[in-house]
């Protein structure tokens, strides 16, 4: 009996994580051609498409504001490159470190490739998010989010984006 209670629950909050996970949406834009050397930028957007507001722990990604970890893959002519932006190791998060969306709310991030990836080279980029929410929370009424609990992540599908850089003339 216990192991089927057990298996309920843990049945019970993937339902849940996966259910939060559906009402949040994801796009990537990248401007297709730029010229080499000038900073490529990205623009994210998350958008609560469900009927409750959400908590959600914006660490390690575009939310942040900057590269603290490798949320998204790089290739130049097919040929993978290398994350060389920071990496960072965290104690427990507090209130700041999460976002709150209302129902129906976007919030945007603006972020630049370059400090995570070699961008000197002309050639056909593809970009690959791999974003992973690590922690999606319902709001319980009026409260921010409820810190110390077990997370509840979420896989962001933002889309890949393919741009090319090119050489000066």
């Amino acid at each position: 009996m216990r192991r089927r209670t057990l298996a309920l629950l843990v049945a019970g909050m993937a339902w849940a994580a996966g259910a939060q996970a559906a009402t949040l949406a994801c796009s990537l834009q990248v401007p297709p051609r730029q010229a080499l050397g000038h900073a490529v930028l990205l623009q994210f957007t998350l958008t609560n498409t469900g009927a409750e507001p959400l908590w959600v722990l914006r660490w390690n990604t575009p939310w942040e504001g900057r590269w603290m970890a490798p949320f998204a893959t790089l290739s130049r002519d097919g040929q993978p490159l290398d994350y060389q932006g920071a990496m960072v190791k965290r104690a427990a998060p507090d209130a700041s470190a999460y976002l709150h969306l209302a129902p129906g709310q976007a919030l945007r991030a603006a972020l630049p490739l370059s400090p995570a990836f070699d961008l000197r080279r002309a050639g056909s980029y593809l970009l690959q998010p791999a974003i992973t929410l690590g922690d999606v929370q319902v709001q319980q009424g009026r409260d921010g989010p409820r810190l110390g609990q077990p997370w509840s992540s979420a896989e962001l599908a933002c889309g890949e984006a393919r741009f090319e850089l090119l050489a000066p003339r």
